[in-house]
């Protein structure tokens, strides 16, 4: 497990990757954030899930270079993403931050598979399912 500044990526069932985030991030937070996230990308040999812990951002507040910054790693990474993630469950517990986030997805879609979820327990039934097609 390895922590960038504050969220804290758990590796420890690989090929599952978990991200806890444990509130709201500085751009210079976000930045290490995506570095260690491509980092992770570029050594996965075979496709991997992420399960990414949002329940502790009270708010989706990105600013707008977050955001541009965002959308240019998603453009840098994009081979990866499609190459190397089986799927991505995301958990929020705000039904609204749920919603916002899947009118985003639909408008801007990944090149894999997003759900959201309301509790950790649902994204690891739904992970569960998965790891078999990871390799595991």
């Amino acid at each position: 497990m390895s922590t960038t500044d504050r969220v804290r990526f758990d590796s420890s069932r690989w090929p599952l990757l978990s991200l806890g985030f444990p509130g709201a991030l500085s751009p210079e937070e976000y930045e290490a954030f995506l570095v260690t996230l491509g980092e992770h990308l570029e050594r996965a040999e075979q496709k991997l899930l992420l399960l990414i812990d949002l329940r502790q951002i009270s708010r989706m507040s990105m600013d707008q270079e977050q955001r541009q910054r965002q959308l240019a790693w998603f453009k840098t990474h994009e081979a990866h993403l499609r190459e190397r993630i089986l799927g991505a469950g995301i958990i929020l517990s705000s039904p609204l931050a749920r919603l916002a986030l899947r009118a985003i997805l639909a408008v801007l879609p990944l090149p894999t598979s997003v759900l959201t979820f309301s509790t950790l327990e649902e994204a690891e039934r739904w992970v569960a399912g998965l790891l078999p097609q990871a390799g595991r």
